[in-house]
């Protein structure tokens, strides 16, 4: 029997470094991976006691068009009312289910961790470096003394639990933790085609979760027809928040299903937005 607890918190926080030379351009881009779902708020800081699991994990998804990129350092902060003393680990794993194939371990110092809200840095003693790869699990007994929310009532895609009694790892349990892993992506040899192609965005939206309203940013590089909708969980259009010709530039849009959408449910949705050949699409959740 181990004592869990679990959150998430939301920085996104991107750095563009750009080196010229003679007939080469490379780029070094930093981002920030978050565990599902993305939150600044800790909705449920109880503790709880989950009979049966001895491990956690959560899988991590790193844009795939890249064929390396290295992982630099663990931003994590723990709930108040947690026994900090001792220590425990964390294990970076390649594979089809945690620790498959471990490749980096790492000793962490409860006394060292930062009591919510506040957070901490955990740098990695050497950057892993991680090709041809584009998802990695991040486990250990570490998850252990991070917070933990009973907040959905179903699973959560890509958050593992360990259980003892029959010896398997399950997917979709129903906790979220408040860490982070900041990556660095390298580009060599890259065209002014594909760097411009890099500048367009789209950011988790703030708050998440949220109620009643929540932000929306995005990044074009040039100018651009875009359409920015919201679906429902099962796909449907719900809203189109943008539908127009923009310039370059960065632009937010609030949304406010309260107004902009007839009787309104708690529960995830999807944003998209496209313009020109850029498509991408992240996940929200509002609780009312």
């Amino acid at each position: 029997m181990k004592t869990i607890i679990i959150k998430t918190n939301s920085i996104i926080c991107i750095i563009l470094c750009l080196m010229l030379s003679p007939g080469l351009k490379s780029q070094a881009v930093y981002d920030t991976l978050y565990s599902y779902p993305d939150t600044t708020t800790f909705y449920n800081t109880t503790i709880i006691v989950v009979d049966d699991i001895t491990n956690l994990a959560v899988k991590f998804f790193a844009d795939n068009s890249w064929e390396s990129y290295q992982i630099e350092e663990v931003i994590c902060s723990v709930a108040t009312g947690i026994d900090t003393s001792g220590w425990n680990y964390f294990f970076f794993s390649l594979g089809e289910l945690p620790e498959d194939s471990l490749i980096y371990t790492k000793q962490v110092f409860n006394n060292s961790l930062s009591f919510y809200p506040e957070m901490v840095s955990i740098k990695l003693d050497t950057p892993l470096v991680i090709k041809n790869h584009s998802s990695f699990f991040l486990s250990g007994g570490f998850f252990n003394i991070l917070s933990i929310s009973q907040l959905f009532a179903e699973g959560i895609p890509n958050h593992f639990a360990y259980w003892y009694t029959p010896a398997l790892w399950v997917e979709y349990v129903p906790y979220y933790f408040n860490i982070k892993v900041v990556v660095k992506k390298n580009l060599t040899d890259v065209d002014d085609e594909t760097m411009l192609l890099k500048e367009y965005s789209l950011e988790q939206n703030f708050p998440n979760p949220f109620n009643p309203v929540t932000s929306i940013q995005y990044a074009i590089s040039s100018t651009q027809f875009v359409t920015l909708k919201v679906y429902d969980v099962l796909g449907r259009e719900v809203v189109t928040l943008v539908n127009e010709a923009k310039e370059a530039g960065q632009f937010e849009v609030e949304f406010n299903p309260e107004s902009s959408i007839k009787n309104p449910a708690s529960g995830v949705y999807f944003y998209q937005l496209r313009a020109g050949d850029f498509v991408d699409t992240k996940k929200m959740l509002m609780i009312k």
